[in-house]
């Protein structure tokens, strides 16, 4: 794992469930996509041992975001999207489920773009 996933390892580690809490967008889409909070919460809590990959980015309030990928069975990939703001809230913004050959590839040209960038 790389130094971004030990990071949101930790901090998943150190964050109480009660800290957890879902917006409004998410609530829009899991009417069409149907995985419940009770999933993502275990999922983000319980389940650190799928998790594949961590994208870390900034919100448009200058706070973290992550997308965490995590192996949802032997073909899709779950994705979370999550925001952790000063008050010590994760908010879980969106979530996502796709083919694990798409994310594979999206990972690896991700990885590619990294090494690229660091070298300039």
């Amino acid at each position: 794992m790389d130094d971004k996933s030990k990071a949101f390892l930790q901090l998943i580690t150190e964050l109480d469930s009660e800290k957890l809490k879902f917006s409004p967008h998410y609530y829009v889409r899991k009417a069409t996509r149907g995985v419940g909070e009770g999933i993502i919460e275990d999922f983000v809590f319980n389940r650190l041992k799928d998790l594949k990959y961590v994208q870390e980015d900034v919100n448009k309030n200058n706070y973290p975001r992550y997308k965490a990928y995590y192996q949802y069975s032997k073909k899709k990939v779950l994705v979370i999207v999550m925001d952790f703001d000063t008050s010590g809230f994760l908010t879980v913004v969106t979530y996502f489920i796709m083919d694990s050959k798409k994310q594979l590839e999206a990972i690896r040209n991700a990885r590619k773009y990294a090494k690229i960038a660091n070298r300039l």
